[in-house]
């Protein structure tokens, strides 16, 4: 789909709307598209920590990567809201909502043995272990048990009613793997040498410079995957990331800089697919930093910025103003206001605070990110007439998201995206907003107990009004709280060259690559 329309897509129609435009535009171009075979190569802004769906701290690097390697036992699919039948053929649930059942379908690992109910078992119950999985047990806290009565069924147990259990089940870190591979390798190993049941199985990995995928011959999907083999490169220069997918050194490449979307777009050899996603922009504030601890200096820091400003000069106007403290998910509601730019009040606000005559404060951005740098030096220039001294450092990546997993920042956008999962509210609400061990407010610190039993209220919630008003309340009362610097939600930005077909950004972020076929 041309730019411009996809332009007027996402700035104009809600995201269901776009996702069907989207799903539509796809269909029309990877409709009986390219033979299988050929091989891909795909320009990433950050690698993968792990392969080990326990061992991630949530980083999209290792995450999307993940999901072309191991399947769910449901799945997000283009077009729709639901998690779809996946590793679960079909399920059924009890009248009173607490028990689960799963036909699963006959599946091999990419090793050629049997996929059954004992390793769906086997991993779900480390993936609900908080001792093993401290950063996403909390997804599936409502599971009281699993069980696996014969190699085609499986079922959980709930502690209480859960609506959107089967989107936790559908996460990348709910991943299902071969149990005997695992015990036989052993947790240190299975990391680098995963044995899934997705589309691609990991072939090699050369940490900070590639991951090579090749074809599963054992995939359950007929005729997919079409690709034989997938390059996943590591470029975090922006830059060169788009250099490549020009010169076609690589075919795919994420993340485009907004300001270089209309240039790489007029080529005839590249197309830049704006696709609506879950992501989310903000800055990261930590809440054990004194002067951060402030809800008067986070107000101040919020009103200060002129996002539109920021969203013309920075993200090409396509960005959208974000008035919520987690992403635009199912059940946002437009009734709440962003922060729009008051310099005057932002100045009152700094002068109610601890810290009237203001502070210095250290910004961290990831290197290569040419968004979020200019992001944090606009954010500089916007807070000086405060007092307040901003020095921005730029870091790998990796080494970012890890100092920044361990509270080792002030303030940060430790990621070039930051997505959901799921494609409702409660994974993030979960995890940023109420105060979950292993998590602490998405590493911030932030904690308020109103806002967390207003969350924890709202997950458990079965009746879809009572949801969709808990999910109002939860965020007009975070956006007024203010944990963090809320800015944008953010289409995905990715360069296609014009000889790749069937590629496609899921909602949730990842993407297609099963469908996507080259020549």
């Amino acid at each position: 789909m041309p730019y411009a329309r996809l332009r007027k897509c996402w700035g104009r129609l809600s995201i269901v709307a776009c996702l069907g435009a989207l799903v539509f535009a796809a269909t029309g171009t990877a409709g009986g598209a390219g033979a299988a075979g050929g091989e891909l190569t795909f320009a990433r802004a950050f690698e993968p920590v792990t392969f080990d769906p326990l061992k991630t701290n949530g980083d999209n690097g290792s995450l999307w990567d993940m999901v072309q390697i191991f399947d769910q036992v449901v799945e997000y699919a283009p077009g729709k809201f639901d998690p779809q039948p996946a590793i679960a053929r079909s399920w059924t649930a009890s009248k009173d909502g607490l028990s689960y059942t799963f036909k699963l379908r006959p599946m091999r690992f990419s090793d050629g043995s049997r996929l059954t109910a004992a390793d769906v078992k086997f991993s779900l119950d480390r993936f609900i272990n908080p001792k093993i999985n401290p950063g996403f047990a909390f997804l599936a806290e409502s599971i009281k048990s699993t069980a696996a009565p014969n190699p085609t069924t499986f079922s959980i147990k709930l502690k209480h009613p859960d609506a959107e259990i089967l989107a936790a089940l559908a996460v990348p870190v709910a991943s299902i793997y071969s149990k005997a591979a695992f015990q036989r390798l052993g947790e240190d190993k299975f990391g680098t040498n995963p044995i899934g049941s997705g589309p691609f199985m990991l072939k090699s990995w050369t940490r900070g410079k590639s991951v090579e995928l090749a074809r599963n011959p054992n995939y359950w999907k007929a005729g997919l995957p079409k690709l034989e083999a997938v390059h996943i490169t590591y470029v975090p220069n922006d830059t060169t990331r788009m250099l490549q997918v020009q010169s076609g050194q690589a075919d795919i490449a994420e993340a485009v800089p907004f300001a270089q979307i209309k240039q790489l777009d007029a080529q005839s050899n590249v197309d830049v697919k704006v696709e609506p996603i879950v992501a989310y922009d903000a800055i990261w504030l930590n809440h054990k930093v004194p002067q951060l601890a402030d809800v008067n200096v986070r107000k101040a820091l919020a009103y200060a910025l002129d996002l539109k400003g920021i969203n013309r000069a920075v993200y090409a106007d396509i960005a959208e103003p974000a008035n919520s403290t987690i992403a635009k998910t199912k059940y946002w509601t437009a009734s709440v206001p962003a922060y729009a730019f008051d310099l005057a009040k932002a100045k009152s606000l700094l002068a109610k605070s601890k810290y009237p005559k203001g502070f210095n404060l250290s910004f961290s951005v990831p290197a290569g990110d040419t968004v979020h740098r200019s992001v944090a030096v606009i954010a500089k220039q916007a807070w000086a007439p405060l007092g307040i001294n901003v020095t921005v450092t730029s870091q790998d990546t990796g080494a970012l998201f890890t100092d920044f997993s361990k509270g080792k920042f002030q303030a940060s956008i430790p990621l070039p995206v930051i997505t959901s999962d799921v494609l409702v509210p409660d994974e993030l609400a979960l995890a940023w907003l109420q105060w979950t061990p292993g998590y602490q407010g998405f590493f911030t610190n932030y904690r308020n107990d109103k806002v967390g039993k207003l969350v924890q209220e709202a997950n458990r919630a079965t009746s879809e009004a009572k949801r969709a008003a808990l999910w109002k309340t939860v965020q007009a009362t975070s956006m007024n709280d203010t944990p963090w610097v809320p800015l944008f939600f953010v289409p995905a930005r990715t360069a296609v060259r014009s000889d790749v077909k069937g590629f496609q950004t899921l909602q949730s972020g990842w993407w297609t690559l099963a469908t996507t076929t080259k020549g």
